[in-house]
């Protein structure tokens, strides 16, 4: 009765290990999805920033000239 009682314990404690391991590695991969999404909206927004300041230097140009 006890050998069984503790080979049931041992499975349920390696079966845990191993469910655990696994959302370990899900919430990484997660996280990497994260860190690609914040780096392609920075990349985005730097973007926007050039054209934004492409746009202003051709207005002070304009605003120059005329």
């Amino acid at each position: 009765m006890k050998k069984t009682l503790i080979f049931i314990l041992l499975l349920f404690i390696c079966g845990c290990a191993t469910s655990t391991k696994k959302i370990y590695v899900i919430k990484v991969t997660n996280e990497e999805k994260t860190m690609k999404q914040e780096v392609e909206r920075i990349t985005t927004d730097k973007e926007k920033v050039m054209i934004n300041q492409r746009e202003y230097n051709k207005y002070t140009v304009q605003k120059g000239d005329s």
